[in-house]
């Protein structure tokens, strides 16, 4: 029979650099590397040291879709997302609609066009919000940009009555990883594969 003993030692674990990963709020994402070391000894003089361990934590975001029409012109070359036509109505799209969202909302991040789809121009896209911060009703988005077409805000021409927006689909890490705990998996895990 092997008898194994495990000792950490709290102290000793260090973070040795934490870089973000993203400047974007929306993929933030910070990476610690812990350094510690741990001896497992057995009835065998080979020690074993536990290789450094990496834990990752990320702000949760919700995704809410919005369609809307456009009472412009359809071209074929909009059902193309590498044309030209397909990102420079991208761009005027995000240039227009997304700094209506930043001033409404503090928790909104950015707007992803998904598709264009024939009927004058129907704009389909995602718009992401952090969700460590209250996020809007389905309503206030509705609201926030039919108050943006009717202000002027926005240059292209868009139909209010056509905007529609779906329930939000939250995704990302809810809680913390803890580089302590990472650390300590890591070592039961070696401490297993040792034992077998």
């Amino acid at each position: 029979m092997n008898e194994f003993n495990l000792t950490v030692v709290t102290q000793s674990i260090t973070v040795t650099s934490v870089t973000s990963a993203s400047t974007t709020p929306a993929t933030s994402l910070t990476t610690a590397i812990a350094t510690t070391k741990a001896t497992i000894t057995s009835s065998s003089t080979n020690p074993v040291t536990a290789a450094p361990t990496l834990a990752s934590t990320a702000n949760p975001s919700a995704t809410v879709q919005i369609e809307f029409t456009s009472r412009e012109t359809f071209v074929s070359d909009l059902l193309n997302q590498s044309s030209e036509a397909f990102q420079a109505r991208s761009k005027l799209t995000k240039e227009q609609i997304e700094p209506v969202y930043r001033r409404a909302f503090s928790s909104f991040i950015s707007l992803t066009v998904q598709s264009f789809r024939q009927g004058s121009v129907v704009t389909r896209a995602d718009l992401n919000f952090n969700t460590s911060e209250s996020l809007p009703s389905n309503a206030q988005i509705l609201s926030t940009l039919r108050n943006a077409i009717g202000n002027s805000e926005i240059s292209f021409d868009i139909d209010p009555d056509s905007i529609q927006v779906s329930s939000a689909i939250t995704s990302g890490v809810s809680h913390m990883t803890s580089v302590l705990t990472a650390s300590s998996l890591a070592m039961v895990s070696l401490l297993l594969s040792y034992c077998w």
